[in-house]
């Protein structure tokens, strides 16, 4: 995946080795709320947090706690087709989280969390499913545009066509088809939920 042009090389601390590897997403699921995100869909992620219980008592001590600050960036991953997204926590206790993400795979889990501005964040081991526990604890955290929504739309199309010229479509059946792929997954990240009318 190409870097945007102003993504610069920066150098970043951790505060300890575990904090500095990325933590790859075991499942996920989309949760829609009337009261979160105009009631757009909003992405939940379960990380694989096995060695890093400070992720675990991080949720806990989200439950217990008025509000979080995290700050949130988006960056290049470990090879050409990941991103990470790093969350530095600072309340209710600091922590670093890198998530690993696909873009292959992950297409429209990413589209998701940009479009919806925010995700749900889970803690758990691979294997694990929201439909086995939806009552486990999880965290919504803000994510809000730092610039690279612009970037990410012209990566997803780039995957889209790829995606369809594997499948045998030639490059101006690739295009019609990524648009109207892209169209149909517009729909499902933008549809806002409503309570019913009583």
């Amino acid at each position: 995946m190409k870097r945007p042009s102003d993504w610069k090389k920066r150098e970043v601390s951790f505060r300890n080795a575990l904090e500095a590897v990325p933590l790859q997403v075991v499942a996920d699921a989309a949760i829609a709320n009337p009261m979160v995100a105009s009631g757009r869909l909003v992405p939940l992620v379960i990380i694989d947090s096995t060695n890093r219980p400070d992720i675990f008592e991080y949720c806990l001590a989200h439950k217990n706690y008025n509000g979080g600050d995290v700050i949130v960036t988006w960056g290049s991953g470990s090879s050409k087709t990941s991103i990470t997204l790093k969350l530095d926590v600072l309340r209710p206790l600091e922590t670093t989280i890198l998530i690993n993400f696909d873009t292959i795979k992950h297409t429209a889990l990413i589209s998701l969390i940009i479009e919806a501005s925010a995700i749900y964040l889970q803690p758990g081991k691979p294997g694990d499913r929201y439909s086995d526990n939806i009552n486990a604890g999880n965290v919504l955290i803000e994510v809000p545009d730092t610039g690279f929504a612009a970037h990410w739309r012209k990566v997803r199309k780039e995957i889209f066509i790829t995606r369809f010229r594997k499948a045998g479509l030639d490059r101006k059946a690739a295009l019609i088809a990524t648009e109207q792929a892209i169209a149909k997954l517009n729909v499902m990240t933008q549809f806002p939920f409503k309570l019913p009318e009583t």
